[in-house]
């Protein structure tokens, strides 16, 4: 409707306004009952706590998040989580560390995209709590949990996040492939290469761009029986992401100075 337009635009504004009066304005639009407008009021809410030089302001933000939290409506719970997230570095993370133990999913998921985005600096304490939840009962929290970890550069969730590699939904399988590709993870190379034959797309695809970047030569053939899969993704198609990796795998076995000959054409 033109009135909810109207206060996602407010919402919206009120992010270049560094006073306790916009942060209170945007606490209370926490709990509107559109989901844009939430969005918009916890991204409002997060930019001005991160940016703000009065210790004031970000108090207020503070406690709008934690009155946000306590609130009975799930969606406002969820939008206190994004606000954090929205926040960053320096945010408070009490609220979403007991948030990603909600009763709902949807606020557990955004507590722990929220933990992933703001609480690289806590890990002691942030990585417990994610790895708690790639054991959650809902895909997307697990999902969202394995991407948080990747976030927070968490080593130390590279066992927890193999274990997803099995994991029923195929958007968890996916996530903790891209989550071991980025934490530079060594020693999945045999729990990735059944996957290459994964019933998911998705999942074919991480699987091939991880071996890409940390596969062996004992990976070669199994790329390679793929190189005629037409299945397509993006402008190019599985065969080609999986022939580049092969040669990208082969490279790294090739000595320096045969590397700087030009490739023989087909």
């Amino acid at each position: 409707s033109s009135e909810a337009e109207s206060r996602w635009r407010a919402a919206a504004g009120l992010a270049q306004v560094r006073k306790v009066e916009a942060v209170q304005a945007l606490g209370s639009a926490l709990s509107d009952p559109e989901p844009f407008v939430r969005c918009a009021a916890a991204q409002s809410l997060g930019e001005i706590a991160r940016q703000a030089s009065e210790a004031a302001v970000r108090v207020a933000a503070g406690q709008a998040v934690l009155e946000a939290a306590a609130a009975p409506e799930a969606g406002t719970r969820a939008a206190a989580a994004d606000a954090v997230a929205a926040w960053k570095d320096n945010a408070p993370l009490e609220p979403v560390l007991a948030l990603i133990r909600d009763a709902d999913a949807t606020v557990r998921a955004a507590a722990a995209r929220a933990l992933g985005l703001a609480g690289s600096q806590a890990l002691p304490v942030v990585s417990p709590a994610l790895q708690q939840a790639l054991e959650d009962t809902d895909a997307e929290v697990r999902r969202m949990a394995a991407n948080a970890l990747a976030w927070c550069r968490d080593t130390s969730s590279c066992g927890a996040l193999r274990k997803r590699l099995s994991d029923p939904a195929g958007t968890v399988r996916a996530a903790a492939l891209r989550a071991l590709a980025r934490l530079d993870s060594r020693g999945e190379v045999s729990a990735v290469l059944p996957l290459l034959e994964d019933r998911d797309i998705a999942v074919r695809v991480e699987a091939i761009r991880l071996l890409r970047l940390r596969g062996t030569r004992d990976c070669i053939p199994a790329l390679a029986a793929l190189k005629d899969d037409p299945a397509p993704v993006g402008e190019a198609t599985l065969g080609a992401l999986a022939e580049a990796a092969s040669e990208d795998i082969a490279r790294r076995y090739t000595p320096w100075p045969m590397r700087l000959l030009p490739r023989r054409r087909p």
